[in-house]
């Protein structure tokens, strides 16, 4: 039973072990709500590259360990102390990223204006309501968008529509608070 949790715990950390450096997706929705200049826009995607480059070591060092607990699970003969160690390692190291994450939001928010910062609040607060939207979705309170502005991502797919009917709370919806929008890392 152990080992299975443990199992579940390293699919479920797995999402953190990404490698490289994916260009910058676009955000012109955004760019539009916000008003931003082209200027900021780039700025704000220089942090994010910035950030990328900064955990990458640690990403990295969260991959071998979650190797090493795969390998150390597979062969069915590690003790418990190993097996958490692992997992409590890869917690430190992501623990870490999550620093670095809260100080760029940070250097990120310096960019915008005052009135810029304040329909950001507006968006974060209707960001709280996400969940709310999606079991209103679900009970065809609401209809979902009928494009999200990604190409390729509909309802079915991951945007921000209900999720694929019938499945289960979460499924469909990325990785949850590991993972940002679009199953980016945040």
């Amino acid at each position: 039973m152990k080992a299975a949790v443990l199992a579940l715990t390293v699919l479920a950390v797995a999402g953190w072990a990404q490698s490289g450096n994916p260009p910058a997706p676009p955000i012109t929705d955004l760019q539009t709500y916000l008003s931003l200049t082209d200027a900021q826009v780039q700025s704000l995607q220089n942090i994010q590259t910035q950030l990328r480059t900064s955990t990458a070591s640690l990403r990295q060092q969260i991959s071998q360990k979650e190797q090493g607990l795969r390998t150390a699970l597979a062969a069915g003969s590690s003790s418990a102390a190993t097996l958490g160690q692992f997992l409590l390692d890869i917690q430190g190291l992501q623990k870490q990223i999550t620093q670095a994450q809260a100080g760029v939001q940070t250097q990120a928010a310096a960019v915008l204006t005052d009135a810029q910062k304040t329909k950001l609040q507006a968006l974060s607060a209707a960001a709280q309501l996400q969940p709310q939207i999606r079991e209103a979705e679900m009970v065809g309170l609401i209809t979902p968008p009928q494009n999200s502005g990604v190409p390729g991502m509909g309802p079915m797919m991951g945007g921000r529509g209900a999720g694929v009917q019938g499945m289960g709370r979460g499924m469909g919806q990325g990785m949850g608070p590991m993972m940002g929008p679009r199953g980016r890392p945040p």
